[in-house]
């Protein structure tokens, strides 16, 4: 169960990352050529150990670097 939750969490952060290049939905640029780019100080979290049917929780941190607004506006899961 935990690894399905850390394999959910990676792919989360795989498409925030591409997304502002294309890959995972249509590219962000204005017509000013300023582009948003997400950085993650952690890109992976490995969880203790738990129980099935308890809820686990752990936040990630996502950092706007670029030179206009990033916006996450879909996630969809693998």
């Amino acid at each position: 169960m935990k690894e399905y939750k850390i394999v959910l969490a990676v792919l989360f952060i795989y498409c925030v990352i591409f997304s502002s290049t294309g890959f995972c939905g249509e590219k962000d640029v204005s017509t000013d050529g300023k582009v948003p780019k997400a950085e993650f100080p952690e890109l992976l979290y490995t969880f203790n150990e738990v129980l099935e049917g308890d809820d686990i929780l752990h936040d990630f941190i996502v950092k706007n670097v670029g030179d206009a607004v990033l916006e996450i506006t879909k996630v969809k899961p693998g």
